[in-house]
């Protein structure tokens, strides 16, 4: 269960400031010349019952729904649907649907937190579902930088291989069974890049778009279906590349010096 606390709706806010901070989107989000996301509310996340699926202080975007004809309802991959409380009118849950039924001429829903092991106690009338989550964006933290991806897809397992200068995530599932294809698009600061970004999808460089502004990157790209790996490869920095030239010069110098030495002394005895 999702209390009203637990999820804030930004479209009614009229000052709200959070540690974590994201770009404030129009109503129609253009993330490329292909793809218009509409939705109809944005909404953050203070609640983890939709974790490993949305995660605490995820941004969701919802898009008004007419009726149980626009909800797809799976255990597996059914739509995240926001809907009233049927306890509490001012109460707003935000989980998903894993069935619908009709009973006496009227349609119901089963919803599920991800997180939670069992099905919601009540059975949701058609009138109380606002809508479903067509999409999110999530600040990630690099170092102490932060990377924010935007998606219509849930992703896992995020992190920074400083080794090899390369941003590392895995697309699980389409957030809704009626998106064409899966999207992301990943804003990165300026600092992080200095050259020519490569992106690899389970292993292979595939095509992506790339814009810049002032401050930050913005590389996307889209596929068809879900399940893949991503790698976004950072350049690396200049002043990386300078130093290990040095290191290896002074090794260099360091290596032919002793050669030197060692042969004068065998001279000498």
């Amino acid at each position: 269960m999702t209390r009203k606390h637990d999820l804030f709706d930004m479209n009614n806010a009229v000052l709200f400031v959070v540690v974590l901070s994201f770009l404030l989107f129009a109503n129609v989000v253009h993330t490329s010349c292909v793809y218009l996301i509409e939705y109809d509310s944005r909404w953050q996340m203070f609640s983890m019952t939709m974790i490993p699926t949305l995660q605490l202080f995820d941004f969701v975007y919802v898009k008004n729904v007419t009726g149980q004809t626009d909800v797809h309802a799976s255990y597996d991959n059914g739509d995240i649907i926001l809907f009233q409380s049927p306890q509490d009118p001012d109460e707003f849950v935000l989980h998903r649907a894993v069935e619908k039924f009709q009973q006496d001429g009227s349609w119901y829903f089963k919803t599920k937190g991800d997180y939670n092991v069992a099905i919601d106690v009540w059975n949701i009338t058609e009138d109380l579902v606002i809508g479903k989550v067509v999409a999110l964006s999530r600040i990630l933290p690099v170092g102490s930088y932060s990377v924010t991806i935007f998606s219509n897809s849930a992703f896992d397992s995020f992190h920074f291989n400083s080794t090899m200068n390369v941003l590392e995530f895995t697309v699980t599932t389409l957030l809704t069974q009626s998106a064409p294809n899966s999207f992301l698009n990943v804003t990165v600061p300026n600092e992080l890049v200095t050259g020519e970004l490569d992106v690899l999808v389970n292993g292979s460089s595939v095509h992506f778009g790339h814009s810049t502004n002032a401050t930050h990157h913005f590389i996307l790209f889209d596929r068809e279906g879900t399940d893949y790996i991503i790698d976004i490869v950072l350049p690396e920095f200049p002043s990386l590349i300078i130093l290990r030239l040095f290191m290896v010069a002074i090794l260099i110098v360091a290596i032919s010096y002793r050669r030197k030495h060692s042969v004068r002394k065998l001279s000498a005895i």
